[in-house]
């Protein structure tokens, strides 16, 4: 084992520019961290020029892929390191495929929801019903201590 490692798992935008002959992993080999790939910018409000500005940058798909994923990590009340894996897909109709996976990697729920993309938080609730409904807070750490909104920057402000 040279240099340490046994294998990397670059992003797939990484592995495209090293033209190094890797090929992407799917979603449901390597579940993402839900939110994974969303890129947030914040500004303020009260400023309309820049309300403007921002908003010629936003991608409405890419919002409501991590508007779902950020709802189904708030509906079952789970951090960053739980043992959640979501991606959602789509443009007008949205699909959020998630799992909720015991830690030591050996038992496993999986839920599917689909619907138009501007009900993508609805879809994440959804999602995280059925899991939850099925017993994923067993695998998930919703002590009293550990409770969270889905944003594990709490108190930050979201628009």
């Amino acid at each position: 084992m040279a240099g340490g490692y046994y294998g990397v798992l670059p992003g797939v935008a990484g592995t495209g520019r090293a033209e190094c002959g890797a090929r992407g992993v799917e979603p449901e080999a390597m579940w993402p961290a839900p939110g994974r790939g969303g890129l947030a910018v914040e500004g303020l409000g009260s400023r309309p020029d820049l309300v403007a500005l921002l908003g010629q940058i936003d991608d409405a798909a890419s919002r409501a892929a991590t508007d779902a994923a950020r709802s189904l990590l708030a509906a079952l009340q789970a951090g960053c390191s739980a043992p959640i894996g979501a991606y959602a897909a789509g443009t007008d109709a949205l699909r959020l495929d998630a799992v909720v996976a015991a830690a030591d990697g050996g038992e496993a729920l999986r839920a599917t929801a689909a619907g138009p993309a501007r009900e993508a938080e609805r879809l994440g609730r959804e999602v995280a019903a059925d899991l939850l409904r099925r017993g994923a807070s067993m695998y998930t750490d919703v002590s009293e201590g550990h409770l969270t909104n889905g944003d594990d920057a709490e108190g930050t402000p979201r628009a």
